[in-house]
C-alpha cells in the first residue's frame, strides 16, 4: 500500500508486550492489504506502555522502513480503551479500523470494508463475519472443538446488522477488526474523555472487556446499526500461553463481569433496576451446586471452574454495577478459583 493525501482509512493496532512472531504476522498482513484504486491508508501502532518499547523491535523498525504510511505512538495509560482512544486522536480518516496485535486480516479486508460502508450507510460499526483460529502450538482436538467460541471463532454466512439499544445482539461486532465511522469514534472518544464511559477493556493481565461493547452502543444511541459481514475475514493467532483452561475461564469471567457495569454506563435508564437484579445467597448457592453436580455426573470436573466462571462473572458484574456491598463472599470465591 502507498499512502497519499487525503487518507481514507486509518488502521489502529494497540500493542502491549507483543509476542514478536505473532506481531510479525500481523504486520505482514497489514502490509499486504489491498486497497481500491486511488485510496490511501495510514497505520498507527499504539504502544500501550509495553515493558520493551515497541518501536525498538526489529520487526517494527523493518515494517516502518518499508511502510512510510505507518508510525508508532505511545500511550502510557494501561488499558486497551486508552490505546483505542489514543489511536482515534492520532488519526484523520473518515473510517477507522482497529486490529488487535494478534489479528491477521485477509488481504481484501479494506476493500470489503469500503463495500460495506458504501452499501449500508445506516451501519456505523462493522466487524468480521468470519473469524478463524490459528493455534500456534498443537492443542488437543477436544480443546479446539469445545472452546472455539471462547477465542471468538465465528462463521457468519450472510451479512447481518441491526440497532437494538440496551442489549448485546448476536450480530453486534466485537472489538476484533472493528470498522468504525469517524463520527461514531469521535462520539465514543468524547464519552470516554468526559468520564461518562470508563470500561478500560483488557488491562495487563486483567481480561475484562466492555470498551468495544460501549463503542457499539454509542453508535446505536446515535441511530446507527451495527453488524458483521462474511466477507470480512480475520485469523485470530493464539499462542501456547493462552491455549489452556486457565485462560479460558479468566476470559469467561472477564467478559461476564464487565457487561452490566458497561451497560449501565451506556444506558442510564438501566440503573433504576440494577439493584433488583442482585441474586440472593440461596440462588447463588443453588446455581453453584447445580453446575457442580452436572459436571460430576458427566465426569467433567476439569471443566468445573470454566463453567462456574461466567455465572460468577454475572454476579460480580451485577454487584459492581449496583455499587453494592452485598454478597462479598462471592469475591472471595472468585479469588480462590483464580478467575480474576
Amino acid at each position: 500500500m502507498r499512502a497519499t493525501s487525503p487518507v481514507e482509512m486509518s488502521i489502529i493496532i494497540p500493542v502491549y508486550n507483543p509476542e514478536e512472531p505473532i506481531l510479525a504476522r500481523v504486520l505482514a498482513a497489514i502490509e499486504s492489504l489491498e486497497t481500491n484504486t486511488g485510496s490511501s491508508v495510514e497505520c498507527v501502532i499504539v504502544d500501550n506502555n509495553s515493558q520493551h518499547p515497541v518501536h525498538e523491535l526489529a520487526i517494527v523498525r523493518s515494517f516502518l522502513d518499508r511502510c512510510h504510511w505507518a508510525r508508532v505512538i505511545r500511550e502510557p495509560r494501561q488499558g486497551l480503551t486508552f490505546s483505542r482512544t489514543a489511536g482515534i486522536k492520532a488519526t484523520t480518516a473518515h473510517v477507522i479500523i482497529v486490529f488487535d496485535d494478534d489479528n491477521e486480516p485477509a488481504a481484501d479486508y479494506l476493500k470489503i470494508a469500503r463495500f460495506c460502508l458504501d452499501t449500508w450507510p445506516c451501519v456505523g460499526v462493522w466487524g468480521p463475519g468470519r473469524i478463524s483460529l490459528a493455534f500456534l502450538n498443537p492443542v488437543p482436538e477436544w480443546f479446539r472443538r469445545r472452546f472455539g467460541e471462547a477465542f471468538n471463532e465465528k462463521d457468519q454466512p450472510y451479512p447481518e446488522f441491526g440497532c437494538v439499544p440496551a442489549s448485546w445482539a448476536r450480530f453486534y461486532p466485537i472489538g476484533m477488526g472493528q470498522i468504525i465511522r469517524r463520527e461514531v469514534a469521535e462520539r465514543y472518544l468524547e464519552a470516554v474523555e468526559g468520564g461518562r464511559l470508563s470500561s478500560t477493556d483488557r488491562k495487563g493481565n486483567n481480561l475484562a472487556s466492555g470498551g468495544d461493547v460501549q463503542l457499539v452502543w454509542e453508535a446505536v444511541k446515535m441511530g446507527f446499526a451495527a453488524g458483521v459481514h462474511p466477507g470480512l475475514r480475520v485469523t485470530h493467532l493464539i499462542p501456547q500461553r493462552r491455549a489452556n483452561l486457565s485462560y479460558v475461564k479468566r476470559v469467561a469471567f472477564g467478559c461476564a463481569s464487565s457487561y452490566l457495569p458497561a451497560l449501565v454506563e451506556s444506558f442510564s435508564s438501566e440503573k433504576a433496576t440494577i439493584s433488583n437484579r442482585i441474586p440472593s445467597n440461596l440462588h447463588i448457592l443453588g446455581r453453584l451446586l447445580r453446575i457442580t453436580l452436572r459436571n460430576l455426573s458427566r465426569f467433567q470436573l476439569r471443566y468445573l471452574t470454566v463453567e462456574l466462571a461466567p455465572f460468577l462473572g454475572e454476579v460480580v458484574g451485577t454487584l459492581r454495577a449496583a455499587h453494592s456491598q452485598k454478597r462479598r463472599w462471592v469475591f472471595g470465591l472468585v479469588k480462590l478459583l483464580k478467575l480474576e
